[in-house]
């Protein structure tokens, strides 16, 4: 105890301060997290069978076994080891492989998930990554070309493909439909598909309940460099906490309009698990029935409200705006449940709904234009659009089943002078909902004056300097 007391003063002398010998600790610690986790039953005691490995010392262990096995002893080891990078590597490996070859699976998609980590995963020091064994795009392209109308629909990856069946897929997702990569002609074409994507929809559909008549969207998140293991940890027991409570739980209602309008609500949303009737939501986050589907990429499929493709559109979009700023992650909103490729932006929208390009008019938004001299980008100015958009709903809706919001998106297409129409005809809407208002032009004016810095907002944005040269004279013309 003195001794560790000792080192604990001097804390200088308790770590290394080389990186590459944290990254070497952090190796060690993996092999340390894979022992324990799945050869248990071999070594009880994981960090005995290392210390013999690495050749520690007897008189070392009872020192570092005043420290965190799994968090701290690791990188304390590493000021008492002498062995390089290379031999700690190859005798981890070298045992590492050992341990396999006596682990027999019967499970087939063990070797499917080496094959495929062996051909996309990269491993090693950062900046020092070799290129991998065949790496080349032209075998893709190879497969994409020579294996017609039975390569996989969803990537041109070379594994095995299969006839995709309606069982392996949730109610919404048709196996056959038309697909460029299937021969053209009568009849109905089946796709084919490879086990790895057929593995992801089939996890899908075994993870998530099922809604009839859904209309699945999904939200892909990515982390800017990697996601922490108490974030991950935080994510899952949230999930676990909702999904242990007594009430039936299909999907999460986020109330996307007051995280919008609201600066602090958007980073802390509220959730429902029940509508007004006291009945499980069925539009909304679809929410895992298992906490260890949650990983390092974080996918969640979307059942979005509305009667058409352009209501729901809006649903998923106002969902995604809302938890990426929530979460501090990148997001992709597509209708893909396999993410086409990894965004390099903040919010990237893969595929929009025709009625709303006038106010989706991009894929890509990105918070800064400018990440070294913080310059803003094209995010914050949609935020402020959408923030708008919500304020001047909230002063416009009525009891009727016009969707006040979509017809303001549409209205943004026609150009900034037709938001002003639109808002002044849901403007008379609202006052005649009133009904029995006293004076109705008062009340229709004391509105006008709540939302015309809103409206302002969505007509400058999309008028620019016209707009404002505008709005100038039209001032002028009102004094004389």
């Amino acid at each position: 105890m003195i001794c560790v007391q000792t080192r604990l003063d001097h804390p200088q002398s308790l770590l290394p301060t080389a990186a590459d010998r944290l990254r070497d600790g952090e190796l060690i610690r993996s092999y340390y997290i894979f022992l324990q986790t799945h050869f248990k039953h071999i070594y009880p005691d994981p960090w005995a069978h290392i210390y013999e490995l690495l050749d520690v010392p007897a008189e070392t262990a009872p020192f570092l076994s005043y420290f965190d096995p799994r968090w701290d002893r690791p990188y304390v080891l590493m000021s008492q080891l002498s062995l390089n990078h290379e031999a700690i590597y190859e005798r981890i490996e070298t045992d590492g492989t050992q341990l396999l070859e006596q682990f027999e699976s019967p499970d087939d998609k063990v070797d499917l998930l080496a094959d495929y980590l062996a051909r996309y995963a990269l491993f090693g020091p950062v900046g020092k990554i070799a290129p991998p064994a065949n790496p080349t795009f032209a075998d893709h392209l190879h497969e994409y070309v020579g294996n017609q109308h039975k390569q996989c629909v969803h990537c041109s990856a070379l594994f095995p493909t299969d006839k995709w069946m309606t069982n392996d897929v949730r109610s919404d997702i048709t196996v056959q439909t038309f697909s460029n990569r299937l021969r053209g002609g009568p009849g109905e074409p089946k796709k084919h598909i490879c086990r790895i994507c057929q593995l992801q929809f089939l996890v899908e559909k075994l993870n998530y309940e099922t809604v009839r008549n859904e209309k699945t969207m999904y939200l892909h998140f990515f982390p800017y460099s990697f996601l922490p293991a108490p974030f991950l940890a935080g994510v899952r027991d949230g999930i676990a906490a909702v999904r242990d409570t007594d009430k039936p739980v299909r999907t999460l209602w986020c109330r996307t309009d007051e995280a919008i309008l609201d600066d602090e609500a958007g980073i802390n949303p509220d959730f429902a698990i029940e509508t007004n009737a006291g009945k499980a939501h069925s539009y909304g986050l679809y929410l895992p029935k298992s906490r260890n589907t949650i990983g390092n990429r974080l996918i969640f499929p979307i059942n979005p409200a509305g009667d058409n493709d352009s209501q729901r559109f809006l649903f998923a979009l106002w969902m995604a705006l809302a938890l990426q700023q929530h979460f501090g992650l990148r997001v992709m909103l597509s209708q893909s449940p396999i993410a086409p490729f990894v965004p390099e932006v903040d919010l990237y929208i893969d595929g929009v709904a025709l009625a709303c390009r006038g106010l989706v008019e991009r894929n890509d938004y990105a918070q800064f234009a400018d990440y070294q001299a913080a310059t803003p980008g094209t995010l914050p100015a949609f935020w402020q659009q959408a923030r708008a958009l919500f304020a001047i709903q909230r002063e416009v809706r009525t009891l009727s089943k016009k969707d006040e919001m979509l017809a303001l998106v549409q209205s943004m297409s026609s150009g900034p002078l037709h938001l002003y129409y639109t808002t002044e005809k849901l403007l008379e809407a609202r006052v005649r909902d009133a009904g029995a208002a006293s004076s109705p032009e008062w009340l229709e004016i004391r509105l006008a004056q709540r939302i015309l810095p809103s409206l302002e907002t969505l007509a400058f944005s999309k008028g620019g300097d016209w707009m404002i040269q505008l709005s100038e004279q039209l001032q002028k013309l009102a004094q004389i």
